[in-house]
Order: structure tokens, then sequence, then C-alpha cells
């Protein structure tokens, strides 16, 4: 095995976006931590067309790192839904580029289903990564447009597959459902959990957090005495806002000092920031809007706990960043939360995703020692640092080379 390892990474997002979580945050972690001598190769999309044009390589830096860019469509900035879903229009941007760029000697990486048609018959490694839920799709309130056509989504994965060298899903059940679809492939399929990044969260002492918490209290003006609770995701159905206020209002019954703090958007703030009004909560809910990492991680440190009202999950980063910060979860006991959420410990896992059970859940969290919670949230989420996670996956593409060394074409 010689020359570096070149994995060609096909996102259909840019790359160099602000957004954070899902495929793009992921990709952008892959790149972060990949080893030195990973020469790292992108085909996405660009939100500002004049500045990186489509169908013409490029260098940007992500992370630090170097990656030759490649954008293929344009898209706006939050990939507004479109008649058109962009995943679509993305492959159809392979097809017209397609002779920007080469295959050969490169270990490819899909992120969406239907993407792998384009090089179905490349003789190459490939590698592909499941972060939806396939159960969502049968789900009311999720964002994936292949609930409308679920079977069609089964019939194009029932192609693509079988060419992978590996197939990574971020839940277990998914990993169930692949291996009980495609039993002859069964090893083809592995679990891979979701990773936080310990450059951005992670612990701090005593002194360090109870500093974060008075800057946070004076900042917000939220007083003294308040107990801080936080959400950070999307405000889409999936996560369930309204139900969250509604869980909110209730513990405050028992408890004033209750603040909520909102980071992130979507298309349920108008109503979200309605029904808060509706419940007296203004001046009590925050909306805080999205906001860089860095500063999510200062929330995390100095908030008292994180609060999802979520109807489906998958393994949420949000959740594995506040264990790492050392903030204990309420949360309702879907997908990997259970994983994550040890009753009594690292907060409290809901049994009933009702108003009522969620602020019990709240109030009963915040009961819990201080420094005792803190420490097993902490010690839990160190399972799932980045180089922990991502370690095999490197290790995967280093194998994988020693069947490509030797076979690169020249760069476009």
């Amino acid at each position: 095995m010689s020359g570096p390892v070149r994995p060609l990474i096909f996102l259909p997002a840019d790359l160099t976006g602000s957004k954070i979580g899902g495929i793009q945050s992921f990709v952008q972690g892959f790149i972060k931590f990949a080893p030195p001598d990973f020469e790292l190769e992108c085909i996405g999309a660009t939100t500002d067309p004049d500045a990186v044009s489509p169908g013409r390589w490029t260098t940007v830096e992500v992370e630090g790192r170097g990656v030759r860019y490649l954008p293929v469509v344009t898209t706006a900035p939050g990939d507004p839904r479109r008649r058109i879903p962009v995943a679509l229009r993305y492959t159809l941007g392979l097809v017209r580029h397609r002779r920007r760029y080469h295959t050969r000697g490169r270990i490819l990486n899909f992120h969406r289903a239907g993407v792998p048609l384009v090089h179905l018959l490349d003789a190459v490694p490939k590698v592909q990564y499941v972060h939806l839920n396939v159960a969502d799709i049968y789900r009311g309130g999720g964002e994936s447009r292949w609930q409308l056509l679920p079977g069609a989504y089964h019939r194009v994965e029932d192609i693509t597959i079988p060419r992978m060298d590996r197939v990574f899903v971020v839940n277990e059940e998914g990993v169930a459902f692949y291996r009980q679809r495609h039993r002859g492939l069964a090893p083809l399929f592995e679990f891979l959990p979701t990773w936080y990044d310990d450059t951005i969260f992670g612990t701090t002492d005593e002194p360090e957090r109870q500093a974060a918490r008075s800057e946070m209290l004076a900042e917000l003006r939220l007083g003294d005495d308040a107990r801080v609770l936080l959400f950070v995701g999307r405000l889409e159905a999936q996560k369930d806002p309204e139900l969250l206020l509604d869980a909110v209002a209730c513990a405050r019954e028992r408890d004033s000092r209750l603040r909520l703090l909102i980071v992130g958007s979507g298309g349920l703030e108008p109503r979200t920031r309605r029904r808060a009004s509706e419940l007296g909560l203004d001046g009590i809910v925050r909306f805080l809007g999205p906001r860089p990492r860095p500063e999510v991680a200062r929330l995390m440190v100095a908030a008292d706990a994180l609060v999802l009202a979520s109807r489906f999950e998958g393994m949420p980063i949000t959740a594995i960043e506040a264990l790492a910060s050392g903030l204990p979860i309420v949360a309702p006991a879907v997908g990997e939360l259970p994983r994550l959420v040890r009753t009594g410990r690292t907060g409290w896992l809901v049994a009933e995703r009702t108003r009522e059970a969620i602020a019990d859940g709240i109030l009963r969290t915040l009961e819990l020692p201080l420094v005792g919670t803190r420490g097993e949230c902490i010690a839990l989420a160190s399972e799932y640092r980045a180089p922990v996670v991502l370690g095999p996956v490197y290790e995967l593409h280093r194998e994988l080379h020693a069947s490509v060394a030797g076979a690169a074409d020249p760069k476009p």
C-alpha cells in the first residue's frame, strides 16, 4: 500500500456552509479528524455561485484542512423545500458534470440514497452512510421526502446496497431492518453511533462553569435564581416544540424559577412563538435563533438541563454534546435516547410523551445532585468522542485503499 488514502465524498449540500447538524456536520467532522495521510475530495453544492462556481474545482478550507471541492448544483441557504428535491437536483448535477471528476483510485463515500446510482458500475470501493432512521419515512411529522414514496426508497436501495463495501447506519433499529431485508448481506451493515467534537464540547471545572452561568444569567437578564432549561434543534414537527412549551408551562406551576432558552429555527417558529404567548410564557422563553457551536457549548455548560419532546429521533448529536458538557437530559424514550439518558443518573427518560410526564421529568432532573450527575454525564459521553467513533471508519478506508493503491488517475 502506498500513497495517500483518497476518500471522494458525495455531499448534496454546501460543504462550506454554516448549517449545524445532519449530514453536513458529519462530513465536516469526518474531514476535521481524518488522519494526515487522507487526501480529501468532495463533490457538493454551492450557495454562492459567484464565489464558488458549479462545475469548477476549487480548494476550500474545512476545519483547518484543505479539501478539493467541486460543486455540481446551486442551492439556497438553508435548502428550503422546492418541488424538485435538492438530492435529485444534485444527482442530475453529477450526471451533467461527470467529465469533471474521476473515481479511479478513490473510495466513494455516499450520504444520500439514490446518489450511488450514478456510479453503480464503477469498479472502486464504495461506502454508504444511512443518516435517515428508516422507520421515520413511515411516520408523520418527518422531513424526508421519501415518506411520500417509501416503496421507491427501498427499491433504490435494493439496487445500490449490494454494490457497497460497507453500509454504516446511525441507529440500531436501522441495522436490524437492513439485516432482515438483505439477509445475505448482513455483515455489510454496521451501527455507527453519533459522535461529538471534543475540541468544542467538553468538561470545565466548577469555577469556570459558575462564571459561564453568571455571564449567561446577566446577559439574558434571567434572574440570579433562574433554573435554566435549554433546547437546541430545529423547530419542526419531529421535535414537537409546542409540546415542549406545554411541559415547561406545566412544570412552572410547581417552580416559577424555570426559564427556557430555544436555540435554533425552523418552519414552526411562528407557531411556537404564538404558543408561548398563549401560555403566558413571554419573557420566560427566549428564542435565541441559530448560534455557532462554540456559543452552544457555552450555553450547555451554563444551563441546568437539556429538554427534548421529540416524536422520534435517531441518536441526536445535541444530546451527546450536552452530556459531554455535563448537562443532564430530559427526553422521551425514542430512538437511541435510552442509550444516553439513564434515569436518575444522566437525566430523566420519560416513559410517556405528555406535558405532565415531561414536566415531572424536568423537576426530578433538577433535584439530582449536581456534581455526581455532571460526572455521570461526562463519563458516558466519553464513549462518543469523534476519534473513538470515527477510528474504525478511517481504518476501513485504509483497508479499502489497499485495493485501489496505484490506480489513481491524474487530478482533473
